[in-house]
């Protein structure tokens, strides 16, 4: 039994065709070559690609793998704070390990993908570890065996045991693994459905980009607000429940439309992937660390130390290796970078300053912050402390329906990808200057005035 035909993809790989191939009979004339008069037959399939009739299993599943996952996790510092009894500091740790991990996995689910596995088994395996994760997770808060016993039962609030975390880790690495194969390979695997060889097959590529993110933006706003509220006032039990049933829908939803997806059939070869030549540069410099460095650097002018020296970190302001150069002077004295120096001048602090990283927890502490702060918007109507990220996004969901069917049949044409990027980093120009106008005005005024309300606080984020 002969292998299914293949034809390359937009991309370089092989699109496997659905099941209702077309194969062509292809008959030479008779030029007395063949004394025989043998028919010589080549076939040839021709991949029918589905275009927009794959579009709702894959924006289906996208949309509530999205709303699922996103809701899951909005509110995982207050989950960990409030049931697990993890102080704030740890839990936005170790929400920040999740991403990170979950961002390390994509690469992974990445690099599988196009080596081994495909888009559809990768999107897939993606899928059902997701429902696991989500699963193991909605155990936690639904057994009492599974997470440590509220604090109104007992003197002291009781802490997690080795088995209660250990359950947990295990609901979140189903769910890293999960996002490392569903992030990288939803978008591309949507767009291998459209024929990139005709003009209506990249219009309907470029529309899909547009109803992804906006199916994606409605995903976001409708978990950040309903799911969240649910954890927030109703029990964490369905709050967590219900993000597992919308990636059972998911994964239903993918699973029904297997039959009329192209599949783009992986390389398999490592040179061809975009990180070997990553890899390459790092392999060089690991060669090269012993070489001489040159003394002088081309693309690197000197600037004045005091204004773009490095920053010190606490506890290294004085004679420690990451706070400013020290160097011998005449007659043996240590003398200080300019850098340091500035540092140190400001008093009896020891030279500490805020290091970048803490930028990094302040923004995992949103909720909690927003949580000790004004959260009214209209008369008594309060958003729970996890949902402020939605407001920014409401403009990405009005914005995009009124561009793909008002402002381009009223243009004649679509904007370039070039002029859009072009427009969007000077909007996001402008914005940063507004803000930093603003900045002046807002601190003498939060001086002698309440706190900022919800609406105010969710739009300066």
């Amino acid at each position: 039994m002969t292998s299914p035909p293949s034809v390359p993809d937009a991309g370089g790989g092989q699109c496997e065709t659905p099941s209702d191939q077309t194969v062509v009979m292809v008959i030479p004339p008779d030029n007395g070559s063949n004394a025989d008069n043998d028919v010589v037959s080549t076939a040839t399939p021709v991949v029918r690609y589905p275009g927009w009739k794959a579009m709702p299993f894959v924006l289906g599943n996208e949309t509530f793998e999205k709303a699922g996952s996103i809701g899951a996790a909005a509110n995982l510092v207050v989950y960990l704070t409030s049931v697990f009894h993890v102080s704030s500091v740890r839990a936005a740790v170790a929400v920040n390990a999740l991403a990170g991990t979950t961002n390390l996995a994509t690469v992974l689910g990445a690099l599988a993908s196009d080596l081994y596995l495909g888009r559809f088994a990768t999107v897939g395996i993606g899928c059902v570890a997701t429902l696991i994760g989500m699963i193991i997770l909605t155990l936690t808060a639904d057994v009492p065996a599974l997470h440590p016993p509220p604090c109104a039962t007992t003197a002291h609030c009781a802490g997690a045991t080795r088995g209660q975390v250990a359950v947990l880790v295990l609901a979140f690495a189903f769910i890293v693994v999960g996002a490392g194969g569903i992030r990288p390979c939803s978008l591309p695997f949507g767009a291998d459905q459209f024929e990139p060889r005709t003009a209506s097959g990249r219009r309907g590529a470029a529309s899909f980009f547009n109803w992804y993110y906006f199916t994606l933006t409605v995903a976001v706003i409708a978990s950040t607000t309903g799911i969240v509220y649910v954890q927030t006032r109703v029990s964490w039990r369905l709050g967590f429940a219900l993000p597992a049933a919308l990636m059972l829908a998911a994964c239903a939803l993918f699973f029904s439309g297997a039959g009329l997806f192209v599949r783009a059939r992986p390389e398999g070869k490592w040179a061809r992937s975009p990180l070997a030549g990553v890899a390459r540069v790092f392999v060089a410099a690991f060669r090269n660390r012993h070489l001489p460095a040159a003394s002088l650097v081309l693309l690197a002018p000197r600037v004045n130390a005091a204004v773009h020296g490095p920053v010190p970190v606490p506890g290294q302001g004085r004679g420690g290796g990451g706070g400013g150069r020290e160097g011998r002077g005449g007659g043996g004295r240590r003398r200080r970078g300019p850098a340091q120096a500035h540092v140190q001048r400001g008093g009896g602090g020891g030279g500490q300053v805020r290091a970048p990283r803490v930028g990094h927890l302040r923004r995992l502490l949103r909720p909690l912050r927003a949580d000790q702060h004004l959260r009214h918007v209209i008369g008594t109507f309060e958003i729970p402390p996890a949902s402020f990220t939605v407001l920014p996004m409401l403009a990405l969901a009005v914005w995009v329906p009124i561009y793909d069917r008002l402002l381009v049949p009223f243009l004649g044409r679509r904007i370039t990808l070039l002029q859009r990027m072009g427009a969007g980093m000077a909007l996001s120009v402008l914005a940063m200057a507004l803000a930093a106008a603003r900045s002046p005005w807002d601190r003498r005024r939060r001086r002698r005035s309440s706190p900022r309300s919800g609406w105010r606080r969710g739009w300066r984020r």
